[in-house]
């Protein structure tokens, strides 16, 4: 399945444009690559494909996955950004957080 956006729904609006970007830029990789999942897992993103995207895909979304680390997946907010939460962690700007 390579239905970028069905995948994307079990992320939160913050990180949407990290994941079309990666989706973009893998696709330019590997016109054909597959998409299995798309989520938050531990406070971070987690992108999973079918392996076609080769070296060169896997770092650029172990880039995304950096950046969303520092980006409220709520807001998209890059300042102030922690991961908290004491039985699912997120990772929240200090306004969003201040919201939960």
């Amino acid at each position: 399945m390579n239905d970028f956006e069905n995948m994307y729904k079990s992320i939160q609006e913050g990180w949407l444009p990290i994941a079309r970007k990666l989706h973009h830029e893998l696709l330019k990789i590997a016109p054909d690559y597959k998409i299995f999942q798309i989520k938050e897992k531990f406070g971070g993103l987690r992108y999973y494909t079918d392996g076609s995207i080769g070296e060169e895909g896997e770092r650029l979304i172990a880039e995304a996955e950096r950046e969303c680390s520092k980006t409220c997946e709520f807001c998209g907010s890059t300042d102030e950004v922690a991961t908290a939460g004491p039985s699912w962690i997120k990772t929240l700007c200090k306004v969003c957080h201040s919201k939960r």
